[in-house]
C-alpha cells in the first residue's frame, strides 16, 4: 500500500506508524540491524509518502470481560486493519512546514537524556517513553491523569500569553486572536489528544462570551462546546481522558455557581480536589474498578507541582537545554515521592463491574447534589449506591469458573463463597536482546488478569495452581506475586524449571507458601473440591498437574499440558467418571486427547485455550473431530474469547455473545 505517515514512534527496534491511504492503517515493523534502525530514524518523517509491503491483519487482542480491547480502541480511531510490514520504501519527502517543525521538535527532544521522557510527556503529550513502573505508581495513587496534557495546562499557557500581550497595549479582541493563533500553532506540533481539543474549544467559546458580554451560563457554554466536538469527532465520547476532563469541568463550574463564600487558598484547593474526585468516581469505577479517596490529598500537592513547576520548566528546557539538570532534579523527586506513596498507599477500594446504568446514576446524583438546595437526599442516595455497589456483587457472584483469554497459554479462574483460585497464569517466553533492540517494557498478561480480578471485586487469591513450568502457563505468576496477595501456590511433581525457581524465590520474599501438590491430595475451595490425579512421569508436559473437580453433581477435569502417556497412566489407575467440563489437554494438540481417553470420559463441554494464528496450529483438526464425534460442545478462546460457566445459575456465557443453559440432567 501507499500512504502518508501521520504518526511515527520508535521503541527499541520496533517501529510503529499510522499511515493514511484510502483509510487509516496501523503498521508494525522490526528493524533487523542497528544500522537499519539508524537509517529508518534518519530517513522517515511525518508527512512522508511511503510504499509498504506486508500482510494485512485484523488487530489482535485478548477477549476478556470488563477488560481493555485494543481492537475496540483502534475502531474508535477509525482504524480497522493493521499491517505487518516486510519492507518500507520512501516515495516522497514531506513538504508540510508544520509537520517538519513537529518532527524537528521530536528529534530535538530525543537528544536529551533523562529529561526526554518528561519533555515528550508535558510538551507534546506523548507518554510512550515513560517507564511502565512510574506510570503504574501514578495509577495506584489515582493521579495518572497528570501525565496527560490538559485544559489546566492550556489555560496556563493562554494566561501567560495574555499577561505578556497586555504590556503591548493591544485591544482585548486582538489579544484573544493572537493567543488563540499561538495555541493553534502549538496544537499542530503536539500529539493528537481529545482532552486538548476539548480545552481549545472551551477556551474559544468562553473567551468570546467574556469579550462580547454574551452572558451565557458557563454550563451552557460547555454543552455548546461538547455539541461542536461530538459533531466533529463523535468517538471522543469513548476517550477516558476526555471523559475525566469533561465531567470535572462541569462539576467545578456547578460548584463555582453554588458556593456561598470565598475560601482561603488551601481550603479552596481542597474543595476543588474533592469535587474533581467525586465527579470522576463513575469513570474511575467503570474503567479501573477502584477509587482511592486519598487522591484528594495527593492532588493538593501533585497538581500544582506538575502544572506550575514541571510543565513550565519542561517548556523552557525545550528552548534552553541548560535547564535540563534542574528538570531532572524535579522529575526525580516526582518519581521517588510517588513511588514511596504508592508502596505505602492505603485506602484503595475495589468495586466490581455492574450494569452501565448505575454509573450514570452516580453522575446524576452528584450533579443534582451540586445544583440543588436540598442536598441531604442526594448525599444519601449517592452514598447508598456506593455502599451497595461495593457490597452486593460480592455476595451474588456465586460459584463460577472462567477460561481467560491469555493468547497462546492457559489461565482458569474458579470462585466460590468469596474464595478464588487461579489455575495457571499464561505468559510469553522472552529472549535476550541487544541494547539497541530493547524498548520500553510492555504491559504483560498478568496486569490484565489483575484487572479482570478487580472487575469481580477480587483483590487477592487463595490459591494459585501452576500445572507445570512452561512459560505459557506460569510466566505471569511473577507479576501476580508482585501486585496482589496470594495465600498459597501449588506446583507439580517432578523437576522444577528455572521459571518455577524464580516464582518460589519471589514467593518466599512475599511470604507466600509454595509447595508440591502430590497425587491424590485434595484441594477445597468453597463448594468446589479438587483431587490431584497426576505424578512425576519424568517429562515436563506428561508430569503436568491434572485436577479432577466436583461441584454439586458436576464433574470437572483440568488436563494442563498432559500428554497421551499421562492419560494412559490415569486410565489405568482411576475409574474416571463422565466429565461435564473438560479443560482439553495441551491447547488441543494431538499429543494429547487419545481416542480411548475421550471415549471414556465423554465430555459434555470442552474448553480449549490457544492463541489466534499460533505457530503450533493448535487446536489440531483431528482432536476437534474426535471430540465432536462424542458430542462435546467445544469452546475456544480463539473463536469465543473468555468463557464463563456459572454453576449457580447453570449458564455458559462467552465474550463473543453466546449464552446457553447448562443444567445437569
Amino acid at each position: 500500500m501507499t500512504g502518508i505517515i501521520q504518526e511515527i514512534s520508535f521503541d527499541g527496534s520496533y517501529l510503529a506508524m499510522t499511515i493514511k491511504g484510502k483509510e487509516k492503517i496501523m503498521t508494525s515493523y522490526y528493524a533487523k540491524t542497528e544500522e537499519e534502525l539508524m537509517l529508518l530514524k534518519k530517513e522517515l518523517s511525518l508527512g512522508d509518502t511511503i510504499l509498504l509491503k506486508g500482510a494485512f491483519i485484523t488487530p489482535n487482542t485478548t477477549k476478556n470481560f470488563n477488560s481493555f480491547s485494543y481492537q475496540k480502541y483502534l475502531k474508535q480511531k477509525k482504524i480497522f486493519y493493521c499491517m505487518q510490514v516486510e519492507s518500507i520504501t520512501r516515495i516522497k519527502k514531506n513538504q508540510n512546514i508544520l509537520l517538519k517543525i513537529r518532527m524537528r521538535i521530536k528529534m530535538h527532544i530525543d537528544s536529551f537524556d533523562e529529561a526526554a521522557s518528561y519533555i515528550n510527556t508535558f510538551v507534546l503529550g506523548n507518554t510512550d517513553q515513560v517507564e511502565q513502573e512510574v506510570y503504574e505508581n501514578f495509577q495506584k495513587i489515582g493521579i495518572s491523569h497528570l501525565f496527560a496534557l490538559s485544559g489546566t495546562q492550556i489555560t496556563f499557557l493562554a494566561d501567560l500569553i495574555q499577561k505578556i500581550l497586555k504590556k503591548t497595549k493591544r485591544t482585548e479582541i486582538q489579544r484573544f486572536l493572537i493567543t488563540f493563533l499561538i495555541l493553534i500553532l502549538y496544537y499542530q506540533v503536539i500529539d493528537p489528544c481529545a482532552a486538548i481539543d476539548r480545552a481549545l474549544v472551551f477556551y474559544f467559546f468562553f473567551s468570546l462570551n467574556k469579550i462580547f458580554y454574551f452572558h451565557i451560563s458557563p454550563f451552557y457554554l460547555i454543552l455548546l462546546s461538547l455539541a461542536v466536538l461530538f459533531f466533529w469527532h463523535p468517538n471522543y465520547i469513548f476517550d477516558i481522558g476526555f471523559q475525566y476532563a469533561t465531567v470535572i469541568s462541569i462539576g467545578l463550574i456547578l460548584y463555582s455557581q453554588v458556593k456561598k463564600k470565598e475560601h482561603r487558598k488551601i481550603t479552596e484547593l481542597f474543595f476543588v480536589s474533592g469535587i474533581s474526585f467525586f465527579c470522576s468516581i463513575p469513570i474511575s469505577l467503570y474503567h479501573f474498578h477502584a477509587i482511592n479517596p486519598m487522591s484528594i490529598i495527593y492532588n493538593l500537592f501533585y497538581v500544582p507541582y506538575i502544572n506550575f513547576l514541571v510543565f513550565p520548566l519542561a517548556m523552557l528546557t525545550l528552548v534552553f537545554p541548560f535547564l535540563s539538570p534542574v528538570l531532572n532534579i524535579l522529575t526525580s523527586f516526582l518519581e521517588k515521592s510517588v513511588s514511596l506513596v504508592a508502596n505505602f498507599s492505603f485506602g484503595t477500594f475495589l468495586f466490581p463491574r455492574i450494569p452501565l446504568i448505575f454509573y450514570f446514576l452516580y453522575g446524576i446524583f452528584f450533579f443534582l447534589l451540586l445544583g440543588l438546595k436540598k442536598k441531604k437526599i442526594w448525599i444519601f442516595l449517592f452514598s447508598l449506591l456506593l455502599f451497595f455497589h461495593y457490597v452486593i456483587p460480592r455476595f451474588t457472584l456465586g460459584d463460577r469458573m472462567y477460561m481467560l483469554d491469555v493468547g497462546q497459554g492457559d489461565s482458569f479462574l474458579v470462585v466460590s463463597e468469596g474464595k478464588s483460585m487461579l489455575i495457571d497464569t499464561g505468559g510469553v517466553l522472552t529472549y535476550e536482546k541487544e541494547d539497541w533492540e530493547k524498548g520500553k517494557e510492555k504491559t504483560g498478561g498478568g496486569k490484565y488478569i489483575i484487572s479482570f480480578l478487580s472487575s469481580l471485586g477480587i483483590s487477592k487469591l487463595d490459591f494459585l495452581v501452576l500445572t507445570h513450568g512452561d512459560a505459557d502457563h506460569v510466566k505471569e505468576a511473577l507479576t501476580l506475586l508482585k501486585e496482589i496477595p496470594i495465600k498459597k501456590i501449588y506446583y507439580n511433581e517432578g523437576e522444577i524449571s528455572s521459571l518455577e525457581k524464580e516464582i518460589i524465590t519471589l514467593g518466599k520474599e512475599k511470604k507466600t507458601k509454595t509447595e508440591v501438590l502430590h497425587q491424590d491430595e485434595i484441594l477445597s475451595l468453597g463448594q468446589f473440591t479438587f483431587q490431584a490425579l497426576s505424578r512425576d512421569l519424568k517429562e515436563e508436559n506428561a508430569s503436568s498437574l491434572i485436577l479432577l473437580g466436583q461441584i454439586d453433581n458436576y464433574n470437572l477435569l483440568f488436563m494442563g499440558d498432559a500428554s497421551k502417556k499421562s492419560e494412559q497412566e490415569m486410565l489405568q489407575e482411576y475409574d474416571l467418571p463422565e466429565i461435564d467440563i473438560l479443560k482439553i489437554g495441551h491447547h488441543g494438540s494431538r499429543t494429547s486427547s487419545s481416542k480411548e481417553f475421550v471415549k471414556k470420559i465423554k465430555p459434555k463441554v470442552g474448553l480449549i485455550s490457544a492463541g489466534k494464528q499460533n505457530r503450533f496450529h493448535h487446536p489440531h483438526p483431528e482432536v476437534v473431530e474426535e471430540y465432536e464425534k462424542q458430542g462435546t460442545l467445544l469452546f475456544s478462546t480463539i473463536e469465543d474469547g473468555m468463557v464463563e460457566i456459572d454453576f449457580s445459575h447453570q449458564k455458559i456465557r462467552t465474550y463473543q455473545g453466546k449464552e446457553l443453559s447448562f443444567a445437569k440432567k
